[in-house]
Formats: structure tokens, sequence, C-alpha cells
């Protein structure tokens, strides 16, 4: 969804730029956000407008220069100062839809699109948001019943085609690839995701991780994901897993196979705070260790975690995540299957929107990995959006190891997203743990039919 949700901003930016470019009373304001300089061009727009107060042209110019700097509610209060003197303006309606839209307040921005529709039959701008809206609410099949009209009554329009062009491949299967190396392991996954039943979706995926010197995990998972709306969801996860060691392990606590069942469900608590609630159960079954006695042969118990998680849109340029959890499981050094420990959790993470070019996060993950060998994650990035469909990556990571040197990497990458078929990514990764460091390659790609 996140792909859907970048394709229509960048739509909905276009038309602003359009609506600015004809703010003749602001020129020089205008140009200053063209290159770039919103705060010297938002406070020349600001003066203009008070002291133009009953122009609707250049109240729209900055109502547009607003939302192109994520400044949304300050953006609506110029729109609806906008149907204060014209209450059948269309196209101020129709931005204070969209911006709804963009604020995760799906429902709303439903209600706004059609009053905007109501405003001006032939907006074919707002029929696409209303359109794009239900598509963000998983609610395809409405979705598609207005594209279609649209196409009916404007064969020849390009924004229709295009729109539902990129609507479809959201309805279509995805396939995709990961491959990544590093000091300490070699994961290699692939799978397929295929919607149906208008809010439904399957999954099918494989992945194998090599640890070097110990072994090779080989994990199946199934998915199926109900979408009840936009940021509300429930899946279910079943994730088969064995380990073939590369020696017989000499720990007691070394895992055979286990099946991993997960439920995750989102919603919203509001539209700007989605709560998320993730619990997984894992029957486990321990190596038959050679020469132990009869009762560590095979012994099995059942692991539990469980995680709650807040994820707030403070403003349209910044959001937090803070999860709290508990793991019960065995630990590494144990030498009994009752031996069972309880782990506090924590994650947290942000994200903040620098300017429209960069955004840099951040995120700190306690008991992160399956085999309960790190204490701790924290990965910091920066994205940086380059012309055209490009962006480039720095991911700094360093995971701290329970009993044993930490590992750092840095990392460089490019990511492309050329259509609404194909996300991509690529690049190298410098990773050092202890005397070890070397360079290791990362490659991501997501292909919609």
């Amino acid at each position: 969804m996140s792909l859907l949700r970048s394709m229509l901003f960048t739509a909905f930016l276009t038309s602003l730029s359009i609506v600015a470019a004809f703010a003749a009373d602001a020129p020089e304001a205008q140009q200053l956000i063209e290159q770039g300089q919103f705060d010297k061009g938002l406070e020349l727009y600001k003066q203009l407008v008070e002291q133009n107060p009953s122009s609707i042209d250049l109240r729209l110019a900055y109502a547009s220069a607003l939302t192109r700097n994520r400044q949304w509610l300050e953006a609506q209060a110029q729109y609806r100062a906008v149907l204060e003197k014209d209450p059948n303006n269309s196209e101020a309606q129709r931005s204070i839809a969209t911006l709804y839209k963009w604020m995760g307040d799906t429902e709303t921005a439903i209600v706004e699109y059609e009053k905007a529709i109501a405003m001006n039959q032939k907006d074919l701008s707002a029929q696409l948001g209303l359109a794009s809206t239900h598509a963000m609410n998983h609610d395809f099949a409405a979705a598609n019943t207005i594209y279609k009209n649209l196409q009916q009554k404007n064969p020849n329009s390009d924004a229709v085609k295009d729109a539902y062009y990129d609507f479809k491949r959201l309805e279509s299967p995805r396939v995709f690839v990961f491959y990544e190396e590093g000091l300490s392991s070699k994961t290699t996954e692939y799978g397929i995701g295929v919607p149906f039943m208008n809010r439904q979706e399957l999954g099918v995926e494989h992945q194998d991780e090599v640890r070097t010197d110990i072994y090779t995990r080989t994990d199946n998972r199934f998915l199926l994901t109900h979408h009840f709306g936009f940021n509300h969801s429930l899946m279910y996860r079943y994730r088969g897993a064995e380990f073939d060691y590369d020696q017989t392990p000499g720990a007691y606590a070394a895992i055979d196979t286990f099946a991993e069942h997960r439920i995750d469900y989102t919603a919203p608590i509001t539209a700007m705070h989605i709560g998320r609630i993730i619990y997984n159960y894992r029957p486990t079954t321990l190596v038959d260790i050679a020469g132990s006695t009869s009762n560590q042969v095979g012994d099995e118990f059942d692991s539990h975690k469980i995680e709650v998680r807040v994820r707030s849109y403070w403003n349209p340029r910044f959001n937090t995540t803070l999860g709290y959890g508990w793991l019960r499981d065995l630990p590494e050094e144990a030498t009994d299957a009752s031996q069972l420990e309880t782990n506090n959790l924590i994650y947290l993470a942000a994200e903040s929107q620098i300017n429209p070019d960069l955004q840099i996060s951040g995120k700190y993950i306690t008991n992160p990995d399956l085999d309960n060998s790190i204490d701790a994650t924290l990965i910091l990035q920066g994205d940086i959006s380059l012309p055209s469909d490009k962006s480039l990556l720095v991911r700094f990571k360093t995971d701290d190891y329970k009993r044993s040197d930490d590992e750092t990497s840095l990392y460089g990458g490019v990511r492309i997203v050329p259509n609404a078929h194909l996300w991509s990514e690529f690049g190298l990764k410098y990773a050092s743990r202890g005397d070890d460091n070397d360079l290791f390659p990362l490659l991501s790609v997501v292909y919609r039919f």
C-alpha cells in the first residue's frame, strides 16, 4: 500500500504545481517554493494573502505550497477559507478531501470527495481521488466500479487510463526476491502474494538462512490477511522451520524444528494513532543430541511472544512507534526444557521527513532474533530522493550479541521504482565483527503483474 500512497501523493503534488503556476500575483513566492526555499516562500505567500484576502487564486496557491511542505493542517485551513468566500469551489473541496486521505482519515476523505463531486459533476480529479481512497481503504470492489464508470464516460482520458492501470496492479499477484549477505549469515528469500475476494490476500514464502559454520535454517511460510480498511487488518501466519547443522551441536537448547503460529491485528485508535497486537505461539523440538541422557533427547517446549505497539503520526513530517512485550522462551544456556525464561521486549522507532527530498528514521529492538543470541538491534537510515524514480539509501546497523562480539554494518544502496509493476533495491554493505570485516551485496525486487 505504500506504493499506492507514493503514486497518489506524486500525482497530487503535480496538480498543486499546476495551480501554483497560475498564481500571477505571487511569482516570486512561487519561485522560492520551486527552489526548495519553503520558509521564505511560505512567509511571502502569507504576507501576500494578508494583503489580498479576497484573492481566491492567491489563497489556493498558498495552500498548495503549504501542502508541498507537508503542512497539511495549515493547508486545510486555507482551503476552508476559500470555501467561505466561494462555497462551490470544488477545487478547494477536493483538496481538503485529498489532505484527509494523506492524513490517514479515509472515511472522512470519502465524504469530502463526495461533496466535491456534488459541487462539480465534471471534476475528474475528485472522482479519481474518490476511487483511489476506496483503494487505500482496501475496498477494491467500490474502487473498481468507479474506475470502470470513468472509463466509459472518459474513454480518451490518459489520466483515467493511467490511474486504472495502476489500480489493477494492486489487485494483481506479486512476487518478490530478497538476498543479503553478512559476516555471520546469508539470507535468500522469495514468495508470492495473491489478493482475492476484494479484501483478502494469500501469501506463500520460502526462506533459507545460513549461519556461517553453524546451521542452515529453512523456513516455509503461509500467510492469510483480511483488510477491514486502511490501517485495519488481521493477519495469520504459519511458519514451519527446520535446522540443518554443520556438525552435531553441543548445546542442549539447539533447535531442530518449530512450527510458529502468528496472529497480527492492526487497528486505528484514531486516524493519527494506530494500534497493533502481535502474538506468536511456537511449539519447538530440540536436536537429538548424541550421547545425551534419555530425558534430553528431542525434548519439546512451547514459546510465547506477545507485543503491543502504537504508531503515532504527530504531524505529516514526524511519526513514532512505541512497543512493549514479553517473550517466554528457552535461553541459550539451558540444560532442560523446563528452564523457560521471560524477557521484556522493547520496540522504539521514529521517522522524520526533513524536507521533500530527505527522510531519516531509526529503530531500536530488544531480543529481535529467533535463536535468542542478540540482546538488541539498532538501525539508523536516511533516504534521499533523486530526480525521476530513484532514491539513495544509507543505513547503519549494530547487533549487540549476548555472548560474542557485536556486529556493525554500513549499507549504501539505490532504490528504483520506475512504474506500478516494479520495486527494486540493491547496494553494498560493509560489515565488521571482532577482527573480521568485508563488503557484502544486498538485492530486493518486488514485481506486480
